[in-house]
């Protein structure tokens, strides 16, 4: 794929020979026809297909707000959500298309800051405890960020998962602890947290906390 300058080629767009030439947000980019796939169903091609499949039924899961998120953060950008959201996980997905690793899925993406440590246990009265690193970075402003708790739901039929918020909790960064009421059908499922502005639509990356109703290395 290739960047043309203004002006270069006026707004040429179409199929010219082997050369496909395209806009996104503005640029004009170019870029060369596929050729003939000698062995298309070679055991690594077809394990990238597999791998981009899982990636989109990933995608397919989101609630609005983690759609939303990784979209808003790729405004003004020449990506999509989708592209951001592959980019950052594919490598996490196996030939079969299953993550590799839930602690290393991004569930969002942002530019608030992540703390340093964070850790959710068996609290009091059948809750979860979360407790993290108050250190709020540079601004007075993100001491009031909010904890938010997203869960990817683990199901028989991968048709019925989900990858959604479950509790928009109002526990701001500078208290370090959460006391966290599970609903009940989130059922089994692994846990990610994440900060989101008070005053500003922005967000953090998201940070693994544990598992819920099976092995943490389910």
């Amino acid at each position: 794929m290739g960047v043309i300058k203004p002006g270069v080629l006026g707004n040429a767009k179409g199929k010219v020979g082997n050369l496909i030439f395209y806009e996104v947000n503005g640029q004009l980019r170019v870029r060369q026809c596929p050729g003939e796939v000698k062995n298309p169903r070679s055991p690594k091609q077809t394990a990238q297909r597999t791998r981009m499949k899982g990636i989109a039924d990933l995608y397919g899961c989101f609630d609005w707000f983690i759609y939303y998120n990784w979209k808003s953060v790729t405004e003004g950008t020449t990506m999509n959500g989708y592209n951001l959201f592959m980019s950052c996980n594919i490598r996490n997905l196996d030939g079969n298309g299953e993550i590799i690793d839930h602690s290393q899925l991004w569930v969002t993406k942002g530019d608030l800051l992540v703390p340093r440590w964070v850790k959710m246990e068996a609290g009091e009265g059948g809750k979860m405890l979360i407790t993290w690193d108050t250190a709020a970075g540079d601004t007075p402003l993100s001491e009031n960020d909010r904890l938010q708790i997203a869960v990817h739901t683990i199901r028989e039929d991968k048709s019925d998962e989900d990858i959604m918020v479950a509790t928009e909790t109002q526990a701001e960064r500078r208290t370090g602890r959460y006391e966290w009421t599970v609903p009940e059908q989130v059922g089994k499922a692994h846990v990610y947290g994440f900060f989101k502005g008070k005053y500003e639509d922005t967000a953090s990356d998201s940070f693994y906390l544990g598992s819920l109703g099976m092995e943490m290395n389910d």
